[in-house]
């Protein structure tokens, strides 16, 4: 009974990872064909940035490298700004900052939402399976009591809403849009790693972006 106790903990914390997460919506312009672009600047946005900056600059990281991989010039906003930013900034302001870096497309990777459940699992019961415990009052007060001391199995289930889109810098138009349905992650890294293998094959599908000859 314990061991098949144990799998399930096992199984239910394993599950809270490994969810399949899926794009909800995407949408691309008409014109937008898969162009060459100088350079790529993969920017994290989130409502509060300094309290998502561990997990926005992993997202940056994957997606930035994932572009890399068909061959694209792609950078972090995280490197390419470090200690700046673009609030208070207007249009002209930041279109002449990326101008004299050469970024001529910006693709942001937004937090739309984070929400944290506490899923808790009962406790081992296996008192139930001995008939001992049932033949007596005693004997059934005394499992129980044994039971109710043993710590509840408890773990926190994170989901994130994360949305995309490509910014072409040149035409200073919006090529491309997608979000996703929520990613329930415990390792910000392998959402980061999903996410960004995720976008960049449907931007890819759609026709967006293509393997780069260099």
């Amino acid at each position: 009974m314990k061991i098949i106790y144990n799998l399930l903990i096992l199984t239910a914390v394993l599950a809270t990872g490994c969810r399949p997460s899926a794009i909800t919506t995407s949408w691309r312009t008409k014109d937008s064909l898969p162009l060459h672009y100088n350079r790529i600047l993969v920017m994290g946005v989130a409502q509060n940035r300094n309290a998502n900056n561990a997990v926005l600059e992993e997202m940056e990281s994957h997606l930035s490298g994932d572009l890399k991989d068909l061959g694209y010039n792609a950078v972090t906003a995280t490197d390419e700004f470090t200690g700046q930013s673009f609030m208070g900034w207007d249009e002209e302001q930041i279109t002449s900052q990326l101008n004299s870096r050469g970024i001529d497309a910006v693709l942001t990777v937004v937090l739309l939402d984070s929400k944290t459940e506490w899923k808790h699992l009962p406790r081992d019961m296996d008192y139930a399976a001995n008939d001992y415990y049932y033949s007596s009052f005693w004997g059934y007060r005394n499992a129980l009591q044994n039971i109710l001391v043993k710590p509840v199995v408890s773990y926190a289930n994170t989901q994130y809403f994360w949305e995309s889109s490509l910014y072409n810098l040149q035409t200073k138009k919006l090529a491309w849009n997608a979000t996703t349905k929520a990613f329930d992650e415990e390792d910000t890294n392998q959402m980061a790693h999903r996410y960004g293998r995720l976008v960049v094959k449907r931007m890819v599908k759609m026709q967006v972006l293509k393997q780069q000859i260099n």
